[in-house]
């Protein structure tokens, strides 16, 4: 267990307190999720899921690109030189198990949990093309109904791990253009105390 524990660390991202890191995380996935599969539900023809060259395929090869991205990305943060991003927010505290995280570890753990989610929505998308024609007579004593609720329920799915690595991919190139290049607590001791902090303040 403690192999496993190692191996899905990216995932604590997940567990990182803050009043609007959720929406991100959470509410705008899954709304997006929604509206897409309601779009698909009503399409008047079909969209090629799992087969070659379908919906599927296509947004793999995308994720593709983005995880080398992530890679680079999670290396150069790791060794990045800048005396923001080695400081605790200046708003609402980024939290893990209780304590205060600074902005190289948000950002580490940021995009550790986008290579794990892309490696993951790649290695699924290869998987269920390469099952599809399995799937499809498994599937073959079914009424088309209950086809098109399975597969609205994987897209479901898919789309809501799909639309959390996006918002989160923004989320970080926010983050790395704009927030960690603020000027915003001017230390005034050696003990660290800031004379413009503000702990209202909702944004980190």
């Amino acid at each position: 267990m403690d192999v496993l524990v190692k191996l899905t660390a990216p995932l604590k991202y997940l567990l990182i307190d803050h009043k609007q890191k959720k929406y991100v995380d959470y509410i705008l996935p899954i709304f997006f999720s929604l509206l897409m599969c309601v779009l698909f539900f009503f399409l008047p023809e079909q969209i090629v899921i799992f087969r070659n060259n379908g919906l599927i395929e296509s947004l793999s090869n995308f994720i593709q690109v983005l995880a080398g991205f992530y890679i680079a990305a999670l290396a150069a943060i790791a060794t990045f030189p800048n005396k923001n991003i080695d400081n605790v927010t200046d708003g609402y505290p980024l939290k893990l198990n209780n304590e205060e995280l600074t902005r190289r570890q948000f950002l580490c753990y940021m995009f550790g949990y986008l290579a794990f989610l892309g490696f993951s929505l790649v290695l699924l998308g290869k998987v269920a093309i390469s099952l599809e024609p399995n799937i499809t007579l498994l599937l073959n004593n079914l009424s088309d109904e209950i086809k098109l609720a399975l597969k609205v329920f994987f897209l479901f799915l898919y789309f809501i791990a799909f639309n959390s690595l996006i918002l989160t991919t923004l989320y970080g190139l926010y983050y790395l253009t704009e927030k960690i290049h603020e000027r915003k607590t001017e230390f005034t001791s050696e003990l660290g105390e800031s004379s413009t902090k503000n702990n209202d303040i909702e944004d980190f």
